[in-house]
């Protein structure tokens, strides 16, 4: 009857990969679904970049009274809190994906060490540089140095009188 423990425990062994492999399985379709979470989210916020995009453009016509410009940077002010909300609550099983750097590990194989790392970034207005974003002249801007220089290479002058620059 040892043939019938010697196959026992090479079945045993087997059930044991197979199930092995099934959860790793799973866990990489976790996996995938982590990416998928934090990808439709990044849509998101990029649709949300694009707006302001557009807003921005839009602002820096001449033909903008105050009141235009007001309503440009309330809906702006709208896109930044929605990148922020989005960025806050984008979850997977419970883990912020866009809410502070980090990682997560995945089992993907049977064994130990059969692992992936997902390395998961910050992505608000603040990492984003656009904290205080304004097209009004009524806030403050977080990457001034890199708009002013933006804004002279485009050919704009200081406005010694009002302290902003014209195009």
């Amino acid at each position: 009857r040892e043939d019938d423990a010697a196959g026992q425990a090479i079945a045993n062994r087997f059930t044991s990969n197979i199930k092995g492999l099934t959860q790793a399985a799973r866990n990489a379709n976790d996996g995938i679904s982590v990416a998928q979470t934090t990808e439709g989210a990044l849509s998101e916020i990029n649709n949300n970049l694009q707006r302001i995009r557009e807003l921005t453009v839009q602002a820096t016509t001449g033909t903008n009274s105050d009141s235009d410009l007001d309503s440009i940077q309330d809906e702006i002010k709208s896109r930044l809190d929605e990148i922020d909300r989005v960025s806050g609550q984008t979850q997977f099983n419970g883990v912020n994906v866009l809410a502070k750097d980090g990682s997560m590990k995945i089992q993907v194989g049977a064994n130990d060490g059969e692992t992936i790392t997902i390395d998961l970034k910050k992505i608000d207005s603040d990492t984003l540089g656009l904290n205080g974003f304004n097209v009004n002249g009524k806030g403050t801007i977080t990457n001034k140095a890199a708009t002013v220089s933006d804004l002279t290479s485009a050919g704009a002058k200081l406005n010694t009188t009002t302290g902003l620059y014209d195009l």
